[in-house]
């Protein structure tokens, strides 16, 4: 009796034991499987942040051409804006020169004018001092 009754608790502790380890290997495969969706993730998530990486960087590189493109056109338009003001101040420079030229002939005008009517006016004096005398 004592055999048989031993026998079914060795049975029964081996089963027991199968148990455990149908258990533990359960767990293991659990523990296995978390891992690969853990590293799935990681996967996924290195690919979005590359992506987002990714489109971060076009979008940088985008904004620079525009902020680029938009500096050409400010340095365009600022260069335009200089030759349009070089050219108004050559015109005044020209015009100025014009403008002194033609006082200056206007003054030479009025000195010989000045001075002929000057001599007319001894002329005459004579003329009258030589006829009172």
């Amino acid at each position: 009796v004592t055999l048989v009754q031993s026998l079914i608790r060795m049975q029964n502790v081996l089963k027991e034991h199968q148990r455990i380890l149908q258990s533990i290997c359960l767990a293991q495969s659990i523990i296995r499987m978390q891992l690969q969706i853990k590293r799935y993730h990681a996967i996924k998530i290195g690919i979005l942040s590359t992506q987002t990486a990714v489109r971060a960087h076009q979008a940088r590189s985008f904004y620079l051409k525009i902020l680029e493109t938009s500096n050409e056109k400010k340095r365009r338009e600022t260069d335009i804006i200089r030759l349009k003001e070089k050219k108004e101040r050559k015109k005044q420079k020209k015009a100025e020169k014009e403008r002194q030229e033609r006082e200056k002939l206007e003054m030479e005008r009025y000195t010989k004018n000045f001075t002929i009517l000057q001599k007319r006016a001894e002329m005459s004096y004579q003329q009258r001092t030589k006829a009172k005398e």
